[in-house]
C-alpha cells in the first residue's frame, strides 16, 4: 500500500485496497466493516502523507 500511495497517492492507494479486498473475499468470503473502515483510512491517510510529505 505504501509503494502504491507514494506512486500514485490517494487513488492508487485505494484501488490497490481495493484489489486485495477483492483476492481477500474470494478466498475467505465476508470482509467485516470495521476491517473495511480501517483499510480505507489507512489508504486515505498514506495516499495523503505521501501527497503532502514527499521530500
Amino acid at each position: 500500500m505504501m509503494l502504491a500511495a507514494y506512486f500514485g497517492g490517494p487513488v492508487s492507494a485505494l484501488a490497490e485496497l481495493a484489489v486485495v479486498y477483492i483476492g481477500r473475499f474470494l478466498k475467505e468470503g465476508a470482509i467485516g466493516y470495521v476491517q473495511m473502515a480501517i483499510g480505507i483510512t489507512a489508504a486515505l491517510g498514506t495516499g495523503l502523507f505521501y501527497r503532502y510529505c514527499r521530500g
